[in-house]
Formats: C-alpha cells, sequence, structure tokens
C-alpha cells in the first residue's frame, strides 16, 4: 500500500492520483499493510470486489475532522509499473500472480465434452 502526506491530500490538488503523487512533488511513503487503518484496508477491498477485481487500484482518503474513509476512485488497471515504489509493486503483482498460477494447477482439470 501506497500513503501519500496528508498535507497533500488536504490541498486537493486537481487531476493528480492521490495514491500516488510522488512524481509531481508529493511525499508518499510504502507501507505494509498491517500498519494501514483496517476501515480503509475494507473499504478498498469492498470497491475491488464491487468492480469484481482481485487486483484494482483503489485511492482512498480520510476526513481530516471525523476520520471516516471514502473512495476518490477505483481503477481495475492499477499502475503497477508507474510512479512510485515500481520495484515493490512489479514484486508483489509477480507473486500475485504465482500464487494464482498453483492454485489453477492444483486444481483437477476440466474436461467439457463436445455436443455435436
Amino acid at each position: 500500500m501506497i500513503k501519500t502526506d496528508k498535507e497533500e491530500q488536504r490541498r486537493g490538488r486537481a487531476g493528480n492520483s492521490v495514491s500516488d503523487d510522488s512524481h509531481q512533488g508529493g511525499d508518499c511513503a510504502l507501507v505494509q499493510p498491517e500498519d494501514f487503518d483496517p476501515r480503509a484496508q475494507a473499504l478498498a477491498l469492498e470497491a475491488a470486489a464491487l468492480m469484481g477485481s482481485e487486483v484494482a487500484g483503489i485511492n482512498v482518503i480520510q476526513h481530516w475532522t471525523s476520520g471516516q474513509w471514502f473512495i476518490l476512485d477505483a481503477n481495475v488497471n492499477p499502475a503497477i509499473a508507474g510512479g512510485a515504489f515500481v520495484e515493490q509493486k512489479v514484486a508483489a503483482y509477480r507473486s500475485y500472480l504465482r500464487d494464482r498460477i498453483r492454485q489453477a494447477a492444483a486444481r483437477p482439470a476440466q474436461v467439457h465434452p463436445f455436443h455435436f
């Protein structure tokens, strides 16, 4: 997960990605999922599930007074090869794909007979 500087988020820089705007001067840090607010994680996972995607870019922002999380946008094609922490994002995606391939290989083959 990539977390941006809260001050940058409060400024609401129009047209910029809040999740990864380091290429435009925003500060961001790579955080482990267990160190990120579980409410934000649950919201992001729900958004991805609603889109039918296991891999997605979900940009969330926390209201500065109430602490409530909101979805800014959701993308089924996340910026894995761009922005900050490219090596870490590519490694995580590679690990995800390897796990999915192993899961598929472990399932028995399904034979569908042809009907003429």
